[in-house]
């Protein structure tokens, strides 16, 4: 986003951060987009069957403020779970992260995107929720 700002590169495909900055006043133009919603799956540690399960453990997003957090935000609370109360939230940043958190138990769920989705789905984690669907 900073070198879309400064003038360094032309164009982002990073929709969400976009959006953001544009809401904050950043003189954007969406020009097109491939999908009408967030795509984003939550994937689960084998044994947890809700996003209810997931009351006193954690979840992984990418940063505090992206996309990810503002969705995890409002699917917890939309489950009447409390963030960071209920379900502990951390910033792991990128996708391989966040696969790597999950594969190491650091994490219990991840709200993540493709392909680290199905990548995790492959290695027997679940997906309990899918927010493009």
């Amino acid at each position: 986003m900073q070198g879309l700002i400064a003038g360094d590169v032309g164009y982002t495909t990073a929709l969400g951060s976009t959006i953001r900055a544009a809401i904050r006043g950043v003189p954007l133009r969406v020009v097109m987009t491939i999908a009408d919603k967030p795509l984003f799956a939550l994937i689960v540690q084998p044994g947890i069957n809700s996003l209810e399960e997931l009351k006193g453990k954690s979840l992984g997003i990418s940063s505090f403020g992206a996309s990810t957090d503002t969705y995890a935000r409002a699917l917890l609370r939309r489950y009447k779970l409390i963030p960071n109360e209920n379900v502990k939230i951390l910033a792991l940043g990128g996708g391989t992260n966040r696969v790597a958190a999950m594969e190491t138990g650091a994490i219990d769920a991840a709200l993540i995107e493709a392909p680290y989705n199905v990548m995790l789905e492959r290695k027997g984690f679940r997906k309990i929720l899918s927010s493009g669907t």
